[in-house]
């Protein structure tokens, strides 16, 4: 009785093991925004990892969505039932998810290793209200893009340290029509407010400017501000040396152009990549100003599956690969934007590139980045382009520019304050 007892009790025991076996193996299905659309030549890199964490976990099997960067659309998937496990994007989009508590904070052991091996700026940019809420990937930052042969061609061998320097030399390089009208510019930008704003708010930096401060008051009306947007209006009309446009854009990456304003995926598709360089924007009156970008992953509260999705992201981030770096590395250097890892910028997979980088990586010791603004709810920050644009391209008057731009920005806070305060 007492062995019948015993074989009773280790068959219970045995199919306690295999059960927890079973259970630890049970199939899991991640659905995630990797971030770009199918026909993107990116996808090759992540199908590839994809296929390798797969193999890796036999029990995981992972759906690329593709791209998916409207938070609308995905707070009404969440809504309805159907939350995807992860979703990339732009920090805006990250701080409506964030605000809609749809996402779950980064878990603590992952964020130390955030805050310890990636670039400063690249884990602050993903912080809001002291807490990680995604992975930084696609970083990007301001920086001036230069056409070394122009530059030789014209005998000119340093660039000016300072802004008002710059616009001198940039003046005698723009080529004038008999009525003074711009043949060729010596500097572009690309001219949509969702690329300028960046712009202006590094130069913001350069004055000593900032646009709110650390109650989330609006400081925009100040002397430093004004100088700041002037730095911007002032190439841009008058006696100006500066174009905006995709037009413009396509001519500097064509060589035609001296100067350019630009982020690292401006290298994309140049003329002849071996006429290029980057280097700091010139510097204002409290020293030099850029500003810095970058997406992130983030898992979603209503996921099924958290820690698998983290999992995931962890290995992507942290799965270092000798000089091949990372897997979000090489999709970064496979996209045109930055590493934003020491070992990542190492890699063999941005050595042909990373001289050209040159001063996209120093800019990151100048960086500002919109996650500050971000976390008192002022999604629409990017509106302050229009205080060169509106003078540029509507004739608007300056003073009559930061009255408008103002009012939207203040009309913003109010109504984040009043939510905040149901």
């Amino acid at each position: 009785m007492k062995r019948a007892r015993y074989i009773v009790m280790a068959a219970v025991a045995l199919w306690a093991v295999l059960g927890l076996a079973a259970g630890a193996a049970e199939p899991v299905v991640l659905n995630v925004y990797m971030g770009w659309d199918s026909s993107h030549q990116v996808n090759q890199v992540i199908n590839a990892y994809i296929a390798e964490y797969e193999a890796l976990h036999p029990h995981v099997k992972i759906n690329n969505l593709g791209r998916q960067e409207s938070a609308d659309v995905l707070l009404t998937h969440i809504i309805g039932g159907v939350a995807p496990d992860i979703v990339k994007g732009g920090m805006t989009m990250l701080l409506t998810l964030h605000m809609a508590e749809a996402l779950t904070p980064v878990p603590e052991h992952i964020a130390q290793r955030i805050k310890a091996e990636f670039f400063p700026v690249a884990a602050d940019a993903v912080t809001i209200d002291g807490r990680l809420i995604a992975v930084p990937m696609e970083g990007n930052s301001t920086a001036l893009m230069v056409n070394q042969r122009i530059l030789s061609e014209k005998g000119i061998g340093r660039i000016p340290d300072t802004w008002n320097e710059f616009a001198q030399l940039a003046r005698r390089l723009t080529v004038y029509d008999s009525q003074g009208k711009i043949v060729t510019p010596a500097l572009v930008e690309a001219g949509q407010e969702w690329s300028l704003c960046y712009f202006v708010l590094g130069m913001f930096k350069a004055e000593g400017a900032g646009l709110l401060d650390d109650q989330g008051n609006l400081t925009l009306n100040t002397p430093e501000a004004r100088a700041a947007v002037q730095n911007l209006t002032t190439a841009l009309t008058g006696n100006p040396y500066m174009q905006l446009g995709w037009g413009p854009q396509g001519r500097f990456k064509n060589g035609e152009i001296p100067f350019g304003l630009a982020f690292p995926w401006w290298l994309n598709g140049v003329n002849d990549i071996s006429d290029f360089r980057t280097t700091l924007i010139p510097a204002g009156s409290q020293g030099y100003g850029s500003a810095f970008y970058n997406h992130g992953y983030a898992v979603t509260k209503d996921s099924k599956h958290q820690e698998e999705a983290w999992r995931f992201l962890e290995w992507l981030a942290f799965n270092k690969r000798g000089n091949e770096g990372t897997p979000l590395g090489h999709m970064a250097a496979k996209v045109g934007v930055l590493p934003i890892t020491r070992w990542d910028a190492s890699s063999v997979h941005f050595a042909s590139i990373l001289s050209a980088y040159g001063g996209f990586m120093d800019s990151l010791n100048h960086g500002v980045h919109p996650s500050t603004i971000l976390s008192w709810g002022l999604n629409n920050w990017t509106v302050i382009a229009r205080l060169v644009t509106d003078v540029a391209n509507r004739g608007i008057a300056p003073d009559t520019a930061f009255e408008n731009v103002t009012t939207i920005l203040k009309t913003r806070l109010e109504e984040i304050r009043a939510l905040r305060n149901k």
